[in-house]
């Protein structure tokens, strides 16, 4: 079997993972399989077709030549595109997979932030735009050939230092 094309049957279960998530309580478990690595196993005709494309007969629909276009990006996240039209839900049922099994694991123990740390975003995009006005301002007087005063050259440092913490802040 060559790199480029990987032959598996299309009904293929993922073992212990699977199961974990199917039971009762219907929590992810700590999976180390990538979503492609679930996703690629269970689907017919595989071929790669560059970094990080493949394209495979559609689990949506009874595909008898590749249709499905996958794609990893950066984050591990799969992009799914059928050209017959299928939606994504119907390419992961038809493999007995679920839409939340094309994204990297993400544990769900992580703990909340704190009250305190909480941002209140609609107060970081008001000040957001008040500084840009300044930083507006400042750059049509400059524009027109007109310089600025020591207190306007500080305002404007000043909406400068503001809009980094804001950025900060919100990243």
């Amino acid at each position: 079997m060559s790199d480029t094309q990987i032959k598996s049957p299309a009904a293929a279960t993922s073992g212990a993972c699977r199961n974990a998530r199917n039971d009762a309580s219907n929590l992810r478990v700590n999976c180390s399989e990538t979503p492609l690595q679930r996703l690629l196993p269970r689907l017919e005709k595989v071929q790669r077709t560059g970094k990080d494309q493949w394209i495979a007969c559609c689990s949506g629909h009874d595909d008898r030549s590749p249709s499905l276009s996958i794609r990893v990006i950066d984050d591990g996240t799969l992009l799914l595109h059928c050209f017959a039209g299928c939606n994504v839900a119907q390419v992961v049922h038809g493999v007995g997979l679920e839409v939340r099994d094309l994204f990297p694991y993400q544990p769900r123990d992580r703990k909340p932030i704190p009250s305190q740390e909480r941002w209140d975003h609609q107060a970081l995009l008001k000040a957001l735009r008040r500084e840009s006005w300044a930083i507006v301002i400042a750059a049509n007087q400059l524009a027109n050939n007109r310089p600025l005063a020591e207190p306007d050259r500080q305002r404007l440092m000043q909406a400068a230092r503001r809009i980094e913490r804001i950025v900060g802040v919100a990243e």
